[in-house]
């Protein structure tokens, strides 16, 4: 588990270090995470100044943050008022969560990516590998109705496959790879028009708009 730390300095300077890196003992519960945490606050003695935690949209960061404020009530105060007697603690549990953004946006466009049929480089790969085991030479009918970046990603599979690779091959950015295919749509419209057997996955015009 990896912690990192942001704040800002009395001088006003923006501050970001790597907290703590250990492993996790048991499940990956937000239990067991609360207190990876909160041995790491007593021992950097920052527990007070926690304010916010940031993080995926896991269940178990949920039950972090509960058991996390619940541990720290135990020596701190959530409160402040004249009746105070403890230190007085920023962090509130869940209210004090904030959902990492780009996670966020991650699962947004994987479903803009599932409405468009973009299938995924695992999917692709699987099919190519039941086409080897059952020596089908050619993609047929059922292909052709994969979407537009479906066809593309198997098209870059195909293509990037040999016999001598020493390792599997997959496009990392989908952004990337239909980057590269807008590049070169006329190579690739006429590379599909000379191989036969990956006729099924010509683009039509609607497709390439839709890229």
């Amino acid at each position: 588990m990896g912690i990192l730390g942001h704040w800002i300095t009395p001088d006003f300077e923006k501050r970001d270090e790597l907290l703590e890196f250990t492993e996790i003992n048991g499940p990956y519960s937000g239990e067991n995470l609360a207190e990876v945490i909160l041995k790491m606050l007593a021992e950097l003695d920052i527990a007070p100044k926690l304010l916010t935690i940031i993080g995926d949209n896991a269940g178990n960061n949920g039950t972090l943050c509960d058991s996390l404020h619940d541990q720290l009530l135990k020596k701190y105060d959530n409160d402040d008022d004249r009746f105070r007697i403890r230190p007085l603690m920023r962090f509130r549990g869940r209210p004090s969560f904030i959902p990492y953004l780009a996670h966020i946006l991650n699962l947004i466009c994987k479903d803009v990516l599932a409405s468009l049929r973009a299938g995924s480089a695992r999917e692709a790969k699987a099919i190519l590998d039941d086409m080897a085991i059952h020596t089908s030479p050619a993609f047929n009918s059922i292909h052709s109705t994969k979407g537009a970046i479906m066809k593309i990603r198997l098209l870059t599979l195909w293509i990037a496959r040999s016999p001598q690779r020493r390792r599997d091959w997959k496009e990392n950015s989908t952004y990337i790879m239909i980057q590269d295919a807008l590049r070169l749509q006329t190579e690739l419209g006429q590379f599909v028009r000379i191989h036969p057997e990956i006729q099924a996955l010509q683009l039509t015009d609607d497709e390439w708009s839709i890229l």
